[in-house]
Parts: structure tokens; sequence; C-alpha cells
């Protein structure tokens, strides 16, 4: 199982993905239980009628939506019910849970570790643009 989700400089991994194929950065979450993605990329129609409650960085309870949307992340598409934060409209942020949907930790392990690579040469480790995915 992944722990250390932040790099020896002390980023977090940020790695590029789609929400219904807009653009956005998927960023670890390993404490929640629920992936979580910005309302801006969910339609009305997508909303199940359920909702979740999360704790978010403030450290108070936000009732929020589920929707079932469309994931591309790390090589892999799949659809995944999340929570829907409009507190996270002002960023391109998907708080994603571990493990993310058919997104095994391994597939994460190895971009971390390319990341390290990078990070202990001389050489800048690039992510791809969200296009490029």
């Amino acid at each position: 199982m992944i722990t250390n989700l932040v790099s020896s400089n002390g980023e977090a991994y940020i790695v590029p993905g789609k929400v219904n194929g807009e653009c956005a950065e998927f960023l670890p979450d390993t404490g929640a239980e629920v992936t979580v993605v910005p309302q801006k990329f969910v339609c009305e129609a997508q909303m199940t009628g359920k909702e979740v409650t999360i704790q978010g960085v403030t450290g108070f309870p936000e009732c929020t939506p589920l929707a079932m949307v469309n994931l591309e992340f790390l090589g892999e598409k799949f659809q995944k019910e999340v929570a829907v934060s409009s507190s996270l409209n002002r960023l391109n942020r998907v708080l994603y849970s571990l493990p993310l949907g058919g997104i095994l930790p391994e597939l994460l392990l190895k971009c971390v570790r390319e990341q390290e690579k990078a990070t202990q040469s001389d050489v800048k480790f690039e992510i791809p643009d969200c296009d490029e995915i």
C-alpha cells in the first residue's frame, strides 16, 4: 500500500487526468473514503440522487451529492461514483481516494518512482499535458 505520496522535496504528487473529458489535476488523498471532484465537471444528468458527508480541509463536515462520472487517469478510463463539491470549483483538482476505480496503487507507484528518479538526477520530470493523455 502506498503511504508516502509526497516527494522528497515536500511537494505532493499531482498527475494529469480528465473528468468527463475535461482536464484536471489528480491529487492523492490517502485518508479519503471517496473521490471528490469539482462540481463544474459534472452535469445534472450524472447526479445519482444520493449524498455523502465528507470532511474537507476546513475540518467541517460537508454534505455533498454523488455523481457517476467518466475518469481518465494514468492511462486508464473508467466510470466511478464520486462526491461533487462546489468548494473545489476554483481549482481543477480531483482529490482521489486509493485505489481509484480500476487504478491499482501499483500504477500510481510507478508514476511516483519516475518522479523520484527525475528528482534525484539533473533531469526535470515532465508530466504530460492533459491533451496528451
